[in-house]
């Protein structure tokens, strides 16, 4: 059953998606032929992880990726999908680093918390871009009208990853990142409000300005008081303006600083089983 919703993934990532790719290693790996190609295209395969690469339809740009899977075939629940969006230091185009820090933390959490049908989307960030194109340090940004390639790369996987899981918990799809991937936790809630279920940035800043579209997302935001790589403000600052939004209906965001603590506050969040509950019980009415 594991083997078949492998398959099931990689026949429609060929189909659906621009291209799949990724380069040849000593991995176990698969060809699939391409519908839409008369070339094979290789998709590396190791245990529960599906490696591959997105190009955009311009071919101008490569987005690195991987799929963490957990499929218990005796489960009758609906399959999970948490995509996880990683920090500044774990870009490049290895499609291995950004698997290293936080990740595994969460992992562990989700197996301690019984979460047995799920899917982790993680795309890798290429060396010198940024999820959000904007100044880490500075006290604020405004959102730009069109995504930086790398989102909007993301964005057009998890469509395709929609599309491709069968038995996809729609009301289940949850979205998490550290640092420069709090950044893009926050524009991912901003630009597709609707889309997920709930959310955890951690150490990011979103754009003020659009609060208003968050009011009804569960978000539990985390911040180092003493972080200087990224200010807590703008942590403090998302939940005020979205905590004013909000008005006279319930308020969805919760707020956790850290005090007297810097910028490598994931694990520690990733580990509290408490936020993982949470996160797991929060679903689209």
């Amino acid at each position: 059953m594991k083997n078949y919703f492998s398959t099931l993934i990689i026949l429609v990532f060929c189909t659906v998606v621009y291209s799949c790719s990724a380069k040849e290693t000593t991995m176990k790996s698969r060809s699939i032929e391409n519908n839409h190609s008369t070339k094979k295209e290789i998709v590396e395969q190791q245990d529960d992880t599906i490696q591959s690469v997105f190009f955009s339809k311009d071919r101008q740009h490569r987005l690195p990726f991987s799929l963490i899977q957990s499929f218990d075939s005796t489960s009758l629940e609906k399959i999970t999908l948490i995509i996880f969006l990683h920090g500044a230091g774990e870009r490049g185009m290895d499609n291995s680093s950004h698997l290293k820090v936080g990740l595994p933390n969460l992992i562990k959490t989700f197996n301690k918390q019984g979460l047995k049908n799920y899917v982790i989307f993680a795309p890798q960030c290429p060396t010198n871009e940024r999820w959000v194109d904007v100044d880490w340090t500075a006290s604020s940004h405004i959102m730009k009208p069109e995504a930086h390639w790398p989102m909007t790369s993301a964005l057009n996987v998890i469509d395709s990853l929609v599309g491709a899981i069968k038995n996809l918990d729609d009301k289940r799809i949850y979205v998490t990142g550290l640092s420069m991937g709090g950044y893009g936790t926050w524009e991912m809630l901003q630009r597709r409000p609707e889309f997920f279920a709930a959310a955890i940035p951690i150490c990011g800043g979103g754009d003020k300005l659009q609060a208003s579209n968050l009011t009804k997302i569960p978000i539990w935001a985390f911040h180092g008081t003493k972080d200087k790589a990224v200010p807590v403000i703008r942590t403090t600052d998302m939940y005020q303006s979205i905590k004013t939004a909000t008005k006279l209906n319930p308020l969805r965001i919760k707020m956790t600083l850290y005090e007297n603590k810097g910028h490598l506050i994931w694990n520690e969040t990733y580990d509290n089983s408490e936020v993982i509950q949470w996160l797991l019980t929060q679903r689209k009415s």
